[in-house]
């Protein structure tokens, strides 16, 4: 949206960024929340499950998916001894569904600061607030 790609556009970019982002971490948004968040607690190899790039058809929004995703989503972490799951919530509708289960805020950052190489690329979408590192325990 920040950008102005259409569904499929965006699609695209996730094909091709997706490997990378795995291969090399996180996004450049997500490490700046990162670091802080491990600053105040310490990383162990295996024990987080991390939650990225959510997202539902528009023709499908509004009917609890996001949240029947994320709830096995943790269900699956909980199988494989996951003791965390950490999500960076975009925008305020993310935050939303992630609150109603039982995510909390850890560090927020504003779309209106955010400067990528001296540009502010998010300025169309200041209206969401900003990114959100949010996390909650997985209970067996």
């Amino acid at each position: 949206m920040a950008v102005g790609l259409t569904a499929s556009e965006f699609q695209a970019f996730v094909r091709l960024y997706g490997p990378k982002a795995d291969a090399e971490g996180l996004t450049v948004v997500a490490r700046q929340l990162d670091t802080e968040y491990f600053a105040a607690r310490p990383r162990r190899l295996g024990e987080s499950l991390h939650l990225f790039l959510l997202g539902v058809a528009q023709g499908f929004a509004g009917h609890g998916i996001a949240q029947q995703l994320v709830a096995e989503s943790l269900a699956c972490g909980a199988i494989k001894c996951y003791r965390m799951a950490v999500t960076e919530a975009t925008n305020k509708t993310l935050q939303h569904v992630f609150r109603k289960l039982g995510f909390f805020e850890w560090v927020r950052r504003s779309y209106c600061d955010h400067l990528l190489e001296g540009q502010a690329h998010f300025v169309s979408i200041t209206d969401q607030g900003g990114p959100m590192l949010m996390n909650r325990e997985i209970t067996p």
